[in-house]
């Protein structure tokens, strides 16, 4: 397109004493050649109508479109007429008629268009509004290249003094664009009280293109007459690739952490991507199966901080190591230990537990997505009174907020033990994040550990009793109903006493049994249900203590190699309460 800008900057008006409101025509004759071209093509003659003091502003356009465009005009003021031919003048000395190019014309109709004979007209191309006329061209009849554009402006004159059927002013055809008279030249119109100065404040060439050539941008186009835009704001989310049931082949836009973690990874926006087939696909599909939702401008942060915002409102963190992957903090209650660490393969072991000085609550700020996005800050738990400040990212509901800081408030008061110990190769079966079971006598008198040196199964292969390398204690007194005299009684916390074997065998998981004393002899136990346990072998690691108890559930949180194959391990208690 190519836009020329004029201006009547201080208005098109008569100020003579009631004369405000006579409305005035100003005529302008434009005609255009291609560059290197010697023919100039003339386009409709355009009549611009006003009676305004004040800056008034209007447009002409050329676009380049293919197809016959229907024209139009304006009612009241602006661009009201249009003509394709405007004849020469009657009276001396005598002018050419002015015609436009044939491009602009219909078959038959009127040679002049105004808002009262649009059905009747033969103008074409052209559509002309309060402040803008825009001529249509067609790519075949004006090849897109660089034009030359003449613009002439004829004299002002009053409207009702105007007949656009002869083109007659003041009862005379007159040429607007020249003079008349031989003797004594002049134009029709006096200037006496007039204001009609006539501005071309600008011509922009303007062609439909991206203004970024680099890909991976959303742009957004605004356009705005006679504002100043101070600001914009939008809700917006990046593409990213979305499983599609057998990859992660989808470009979708979502909340979901899990594939913006992925991107972050891996994606153009990381300075120095990983391999995809460093990546634990698993951990990001368990997280995605999740539904957390992450909401969040991510800007000029690095890798690991972004990683944080993204996997923090999972209730996550990175796996970082040879591979990538994730660590999610989730409700393990129906889960098993991925390894069993008892002093048979674990060394220097030793457990804390710290006192923080915790508050009462949070006073949090969150962009609100109740409230177009903007601050708001809350206290948690309400009451709350020694807080304090927090920003949280990523999460824009209360709900989500609130759920968020409970999370952490517990995790403070539900995680203050700190168990670290050192293994040897049996370490490599576990990584940061993993659910594991401790049992030793440092923890519990009544938990014992050791090896299945032997075993014996019923008639239909089941086994049905194990012999330990480490005898067992499996005292235990009557329950409560049974019980005689309660003086009697040894131990009362052995009332109603049940036990529990846990055995980790060879490519399985932990699995737990009830057991008791058996009668075939020392360190024999009884499983009180036999049990298919494929792969047992002697030397199997286990642990015997209460039914429930036979071990301490415990989340590795740090993994450090302290030798060629040995690992210093540190953890902290599962506290199941977090997710109730």
């Amino acid at each position: 397109e190519f836009w020329i800008d004029i201006q009547f900057g201080q208005g098109l008006s008569l100020t003579g004493p009631n004369e405000q409101d006579i409305l005035l025509r100003v005529p302008l004759r434009l005609r255009i050649r291609k560059r290197g071209d010697a023919t100039w093509r003339n386009l409709p003659e355009l009549h611009f109508r006003a009676a305004q003091l004040g800056t008034r502003r209007a447009t002409i356009k050329f676009a380049w479109r293919d197809g016959p465009v229907n024209t139009s005009a304006a009612s009241s003021a602006g661009w009201v007429e249009a003509r394709t031919l405007s004849p020469g003048q009657a009276i001396a000395p005598n002018t050419d008629d002015w015609v436009a190019d044939p491009y602009f014309e219909a078959v038959s109709g009127d040679r002049w268009i105004t808002a009262g004979n649009a059905a009747t007209s033969r103008v074409t191309n052209l559509i002309m509004g309060d402040y803008e006329a825009e001529f249509q061209l067609d790519r075949a009849e004006f090849p897109p290249g660089a034009y030359e554009v003449e613009l002439r402006r004829g004299y002002a004159f009053k409207d009702n003094q105007y007949v656009t059927a002869t083109y007659a002013i003041g009862g005379q055809i007159r040429d607007p664009f020249h003079f008349e008279g031989e003797s004594a030249e002049r134009i029709f119109q006096t200037q006496k009280n007039l204001v009609d100065k006539l501005d071309l404040v600008r011509y922009s060439s303007v062609w439909n293109d991206t203004p970024v050539k680099r890909g991976g941008f959303a742009i957004i186009a605004i356009r705005a007459v006679d504002t100043v835009i101070e600001g914009l704001s939008a809700i917006a989310s990046g593409y990213v690739k979305d499983w599609d049931g057998t990859g992660w082949n989808n470009w979708v836009t979502t909340s979901n952490p899990a594939p913006h973690a992925r991107d972050i990874l891996i994606g153009a926006h990381n300075a120095k991507p990983r391999k995809e087939t460093m990546l634990l696909d698993q951990d990001f599909l368990d997280l995605r199966a999740d539904n957390f939702e992450c909401n969040a401008i991510i800007e000029g942060q690095s890798v690991e901080d972004a990683m944080r915002i993204v996997l923090g409102t999972a209730f996550a963190q990175e796996y970082r190591a040879e591979v990538f992957g994730v660590i999610r903090d989730r409700d393990r209650s129906a889960e098993t230990p991925v390894q069993i660490f008892t002093p048979q393969n674990m060394a220097e072991f030793e457990w804390s537990r710290g006192f923080p000085d915790l508050p009462d609550g949070f006073r949090a700020t969150f962009a609100d997505r109740d409230d177009n996005y903007n601050p708001r800050q809350i206290i948690h738990p309400v009451g709350a009174s020694l807080t304090e400040q927090v920003t949280i990212e990523g999460l824009v509901t209360e709900a989500q907020v609130r759920s968020r800081l409970q999370y952490d408030l517990d995790t403070a008061r539900l995680r203050s033990v700190f168990y670290s110990w050192s293994a040897a190769d049996e370490a490599v079966k576990v990584r940061r994040g993993d659910l594991v079971g401790l049992a030793t006598d440092a923890l519990s008198g009544r938990t014992f550990t050791g090896r299945i040196a032997d075993y014996v199964l019923d008639a239909d292969g089941l086994v049905e009793a194990v012999l330990l390398d480490n005898e067992p204690d499996m005292r235990s007194e009557p329950n409560w109903p049974d019980i005689v005299d309660l003086s009697k009684v040894a131990d009362m916390s052995l009332i109603g006493a049940r036990f529990g074997l846990a055995i980790r065998r060879k490519g399985m998981v932990v699995t737990t049994h009830e057991v008791t004393a058996s009668n075939l002899g020392d360190g024999w136990l009884d499983l009180v249900t036999p049990a298919d346990l494929p792969a047992i072998d002697s030397g199997d690691r286990c642990a015997v203590g209460p039914l429930g108890q036979e071990f301490r559930r415990v989340i590795v949180i740090d993994m450090r190699p302290k030798s060629l194959n040995e690992w210093n391990i540190t953890a902290v208690p599962e506290a199941p309460h977090l997710w109730q």
